[in-house]
């Protein structure tokens, strides 16, 4: 697909494509490599700006393989990432993740225990999923059902629904 906008790319690739060249740098094996670089450097540099600013929140969402998702065996895996990208417990302000009750229990959840440690960690219930339907809800039915709502809402409040015309402007012919 490069190829087609790129000349020095179309070129390579007519040649690998060809018998005229076998070693070349299309394989996945260097996609994967390049991806998995890719992400290192973006990892080291997201690290390095949470670090920056001291304080940080954590959404968990599906993000870390585990084995045991109790309550416990959720906080050890968590805590043991947070630990590995040198994050300092202490800093982390806030949690916000699912409503299941191996992460929301008062007494083993995955947030009691982040508390016990550090009593400045908030739980937030997750809404971003909530939120991202939300905003594909809006691509799929436009505009106008956000204009259909604003009426519904200024009627609600006692809002006229009446907008001025603009003045059209009269030019003289010559």
């Amino acid at each position: 697909m490069l190829e087609e906008f790129d000349t020095v790319i179309k070129e390579h690739v007519r040649r690998t494509t060809s018998d005229g060249l076998h070693v070349h740098y299309l394989g996945h094996l260097i996609e994967n490599e390049l991806i998995s670089l890719l992400a290192q450097e973006i990892k080291k540099e997201l690290i390095k700006k949470i670090k920056e600013a001291k304080y940080y929140s954590i959404i968990l969402d599906c993000f870390l393989n585990v084995d045991d998702t109790s309550g416990k065996g959720l906080f050890d895996i968590t805590l043991e990432e947070l630990k590995s990208f040198g994050l300092e417990i202490d800093d982390m302000r806030g949690k916000d993740y699912d409503n299941g009750a191996n992460m929301k229990g008062k007494h083993q959840g995955e947030q009691k225990r982040f508390l016990d440690i550090n009593p400045r960690a908030f739980y937030t219930p997750c809404e971003i999923n909530k939120l991202i339907g939300y905003f594909k809800d809006f691509r799929e039915t436009g505009f106008s059902k956000a204009i259909v709502e604003a009426k519904e809402i200024a009627i609600e409040v006692g809002i006229k629904r009446i907008f001025p015309q603009k003045h059209l402007i009269e030019r003289k012919k010559v």
